[in-house]
């Protein structure tokens, strides 16, 4: 027996045939942006996090996202779970799987100060906000935004220009 979410998902396909990708790419989201880094710095745009949650349900009400937590031994053998794993120089990273219409999309993102450099201690503010920024760039995998990202991954050249 179907639930009322897939009997909704599967009316809201045969009304729009477009693949969930194809809806949430057609979506212009730059009102729903912000722009971090002060004079001197590099200008990151960013797609506001409840935006982007709100518009994956509407398109795709069954969608719903893990974080992966990570074991560490602590003192005297303790095993515990955290939401961040550590590489060997230390640096923290998120990890966030966003499922939608049975597709995942996951992304890797690092744990960042408010100038956007790597944390190796991170303290809990900034994990969550990490998750948040790997939850919205998951989701731009799914479509939403994913032109926002465009040419961020570029080296910048000596004179600050990609």
């Amino acid at each position: 027996m179907k639930s009322l979410n897939q009997i909704g998902n599967q009316i809201q396909k045969e009304e729009n045939p477009k693949s969930l990708f194809q809806q949430l790419s057609e979506r212009n989201v730059n009102e729903h942006t912000e722009t971090k880094g002060s004079r001197g710095q590099k200008q990151l745009t960013y797609l506001s996090w409840p935006y982007a949650v709100n518009e994956l349900k509407k398109a795709s009400p069954d969608a719903y996202w893990e974080v992966s937590k990570f074991k560490y031994v602590g003192q005297e053998g303790v095993q515990y779970q955290l939401p961040y794993m550590r590489d060997k120089s230390g640096y923290a990273y998120v990890e966030v799987t966003v499922y939608a219409d049975g597709v995942p999309a996951t992304q890797i993102h690092p744990v960042l100060d408010n100038y956007n450099r790597a944390v190796r201690d991170p303290d809990s503010f900034a994990v969550n906000s990490a998750i948040m920024r790997g939850l919205t760039k998951a989701i731009s995998l799914h479509g939403l935004g994913l032109y926002i990202y465009a040419g961020e991954d570029l080296p910048e050249t000596d004179d600050g220009k990609k």
